[in-house]
């Protein structure tokens, strides 16, 4: 982080009466962990404090964060600075533009830039790695409860230290916060060992539309309305599917296609490799995020958005393997 990025952010906080703190639609450990860790920080130096989301739930992990029974999901009528946490596009922090200061912290190599300070990292883990960095670097306090949150999403975001971003630096972030309060086994816990039934009953369903392409290299899965309805499950669900999938041995690239009440299509890319750029297949349709994990939204069929991922990922994955 840049020194002057680092002494910028500190006099806006300094400065600040009442703070905005702001996550994407439908939250996850990695962001909501940062803004909470935000919320610690300033309660501590007696701001207000607002803690936001646009969504109406939030995935069953996030209920065990510190501090999260303080989320609301009304904005608050004033505010005089705002900071999003991970959050690529701002249209997904369902929050109108407002002429105040605006820090946007983030690890997505696809970030628009929207911020008035924009500290974008990709080569982070996690935005809650860079959340870590930042206290340290301005040598404000971590508590307990900061380093719980904190430690949930660069757990989560580092798929348990598995992806490719996993660096000597992770692990000794991931130490620091054990040293100053967070509980790996309850952590774990929370996120690997609390699925609902309706989750499992969701997954048993998207595996019986499994499709495998380009030789196996590319599996496919989706979720109507209707399968969501018949569960019980939401929407974040959908990734365990995903992940089971992208776990088969001949599979490199995976796709979660899920359809909403609304008529919306979200997409989920997965790649186990390099070569395979997922966030450029993304942004063909709007979307993006990471080279290895990406993700959009349409409103166009799913049944034709699932056609064009399929033809984009067979081309890629053709010219990947002859380079």
């Amino acid at each position: 982080m840049e020194q002057a990025q680092l002494q910028a952010v500190k006099s806006l906080i300094v400065a600040a009466k009442k703070v905005l703190l702001v996550t994407h639609k439908n939250p996850d450990s990695d962001s909501m962990g940062s803004a909470v860790a935000f919320y610690d920080l300033l309660w501590r130096m007696q701001k207000k404090v607002y803690l936001f989301n646009a969504s109406t739930t939030i995935d069953t992990p996030l209920h065990t964060l510190p501090w999260i029974e303080k989320l609301q999901h009304t904005l608050p009528t004033s505010y005089d600075m705002v900071v999003s946490f991970d959050c690529g596009d701002f249209n997904r922090l369902g929050i109108p533009r407002v002429d105040v200061p605006f820090i946007n912290i983030d690890h997505h190599i696809s970030n628009e830039r929207y911020g008035s300070i924009n500290i974008v990292l990709p080569d982070y883990v996690s935005t809650t790695q860079m959340v870590h960095a930042l206290f340290t670097a301005l040598e404000w306090k971590i508590s307990p409860q900061a380093a719980q949150a904190l430690y949930m999403g660069l757990v989560s975001d580092s798929v348990r230290f598995g992806t490719d971003r996993v660096t000597r630096e992770v692990f000794m972030c991931a130490s620091d916060l054990i040293a100053k309060g967070a509980n790996a086994s309850k952590t774990h816990q929370a996120l690997f060992e609390s699925h609902s039934l309706a989750s499992i009953r969701l997954v048993q369903k998207m595996l019986e539309t499994l499709e495998l392409h380009a030789d196996g290299a590319c599996a496919v899965i989706g979720a109507d309305a209707n399968m969501f309805e018949h569960t019980g499950a939401r929407l974040s669900d959908v990734k365990e599917a995903l992940s089971l999938v992208l776990s088969l041995g001949v599979v490199q690239v995976a796709l979660a296609l899920s359809q909403t009440h609304e008529g919306v299509v979200k997409g989920s890319l997965r790649s186990k490799t390099d070569a395979m750029d997922v966030n450029l297949i993304a942004a063909t349709v709007g979307g993006g995020g990471h080279k290895r994990a990406s993700g959009f939204e349409s409103t166009r069929p799913m049944d034709e958005l699932k056609d064009q991922m399929i033809q984009l990922i067979t081309k890629e994955f053709t010219n990947a393997t002859k380079k």
